[in-house]
């Protein structure tokens, strides 16, 4: 209530960006990525258990299995823990970007500084049918990149950035 005794409305506030996240269709890469560097892991701990012929038979036979169920595990654990942090959003300002599981990155590319916005899609990309829109700038330490994103999704986000950059262009 005013001091007339007129009701007064809350002014609504500027709704923040909506949170996006990746697209789920990435987390099999990345555990791709986890089993192909711990197959690379088990080479050398193969070659260990085998030339180690001075410890018993089973610890010789521990040293692989161990790379191998630490790798498993790793490769179950941490792509889902990234996708849960990774997380965009396209606001007034520029493009905010968030991810990170142990050390959490927080970072805004704003919209007057982008000067062009590529969308890759390497082999395993088409196979899950994502892409990686890479957002540059005159600085390679404000870029912006996110890797897993469906290709319609993408084209929409650089038509997006580009028009906000354009609009920001006249500074």
């Amino acid at each position: 209530m005013s001091t007339d005794g007129t009701a007064t409305l809350p002014v609504a506030a500027p709704s923040p960006a909506v949170d996006t996240p990746l697209s789920p269709r990435v987390v099999l890469l990345w555990r791709v990525g986890w089993l192909i560097g711990t197959a690379v892991m088990l080479i050398p701990a193969l070659i260990v258990a085998v030339a180690a012929v001075d410890l018993p038979a089973a610890l010789r036979a521990a040293i692989p299995l161990a790379v191998l169920a630490i790798g498993i595990v790793l490769a179950i654990v941490v792509p889902n823990a990234s996708y849960r942090h990774w997380r965009y959003a396209v606001t007034e300002e520029g493009v905010e970007l968030r991810h990170g599981v142990l050390v959490r990155h927080e970072s805004s590319v704003p919209h007057f500084r982008v000067q062009h916005i590529d969308i890759e899609q390497g082999p395993l990309d088409r196979w899950r049918g994502i892409v990686k829109l890479t957002i540059s700038t005159a600085s390679p330490a404000s870029d912006g990149q996110l890797p897993g994103i469906e290709p319609h999704r993408a084209e929409e986000l650089r038509a997006r950035i580009l028009e906000r950059a354009e609009a920001d262009d006249g500074v």
